[in-house]
């Protein structure tokens, strides 16, 4: 189970980016006419279809980078990616032609989007239980352990076995992950 200082790290992340995106909405027009000047105020709008697009990042690197690829899910991961760039290719198509630079602005924030809740709705069905207090009964396995499994399967080729054996107890998808290196 995934441990509590996850949990925080969501918390800040989110917290941190929410606030970076809704500085951007709200400052955009006063930002347009400091830095480029009024005659570039038509760009507000662009602005504020992409100002959500930090936000959506971090949800997608906490969900992709930091959570994803750990637990060795880098196929779910790929696929994600994957099917977003397809996905990206024909909106932008479409939208770039009916709505210009506004069309294109609003495919950066729907494919940012897509990625970030297809990459949680992945977790979720794998089974990985995001942001829920680890229980008593099932401990959290100590990030040390973690690492010393990793070396020791890259030392020895009968390193695989040894996981098994160790003193902490490991979420399955851990045993999983640190069974297939190889």
């Amino acid at each position: 189970m995934l441990s509590l200082s996850y949990a925080r790290c969501f918390f800040i992340q989110g917290t941190i980016v929410s606030l970076i995106s809704l500085c951007i909405f709200f400052g955009a027009p006063l930002a347009v006419k400091l830095l480029y000047g009024p005659q570039f105020l038509p760009t507000v709008d662009v602005l504020r279809w992409m100002a959500f697009v930090p936000l959506m990042s971090g949800m997608a690197d906490l969900f992709g980078v930091q959570t994803m690829l750990p637990l060795c899910m880098k196929s779910h991961f790929n696929r994600v990616l994957i099917s977003s760039a397809v996905l990206n290719f024909s909106l932008l198509a479409v939208l770039a032609k009916l709505f210009a630079e506004q069309g294109a602005a609003a495919t950066v924030l729907i494919i940012q989007t897509a990625i970030a809740l297809g990459m949680a709705f992945t977790l979720y069905l794998q089974g990985v239980p995001l942001l829920k207090r680890p229980s008593r009964k099932a401990p959290v396995p100590d990030p040390g352990a973690i690492r010393a499994m990793h070396h020791e399967i890259h030392r020895s080729p009968v390193g695989r076995l040894h996981v098994l054996v160790m003193r902490h107890s490991l979420h399955a998808t851990e045993v999983a992950c640190a069974l297939s290196f190889g």
